[in-house]
């Protein structure tokens, strides 16, 4: 993205040098919607998805931040980015606990229902 700089008063101002007209919508630029899931095995798939998907923007803004930092990008700017990563792998973190949250509380109901029993709560 090109960058150009306006001079608004005494205070210069960073801007798009061109404005989009077709964005892609929110859900779309970081992948989609996370389904709602419909079984256990979804939930924990998907927080294990997520986790990794998670880790590895962390990972590319790391090299992205090292490599904006061989060019000579101040320290200043890019300390956001190394505290923006360590953010995304911290909310890999919970989506891993997460995962292993849901399969610690639901341990007995799995081990039932992969027996073939269902509890109903009637009498």
């Amino acid at each position: 993205m090109a960058i150009e700089r306006s001079h608004e008063g005494a205070r210069a101002r960073w801007r798009p040098a061109y404005t989009p007209v077709n964005q892609p919508s929110q859900n779309a630029q970081h992948g989609g919607d996370i389904p709602v899931p419909t079984t256990d095995g979804e939930f924990l798939d998907t927080c294990l998805a997520m986790a990794a998907r998670l880790r590895g923007l962390a990972v590319s803004l790391e090299v992205w931040s090292g490599a904006l930092a061989a060019l000579g990008v101040p320290a200043e700017v890019i300390s956001w980015l190394d505290v923006s990563a360590h953010s995304l792998y911290e909310a890999a973190d919970g989506a891993t606990r997460s995962a292993l949250t849901f399969a610690t509380v639901f341990e007995d109901a799995r081990d039932l229902a992969a027996r073939g029993l269902h509890i109903t709560g009637e009498s």
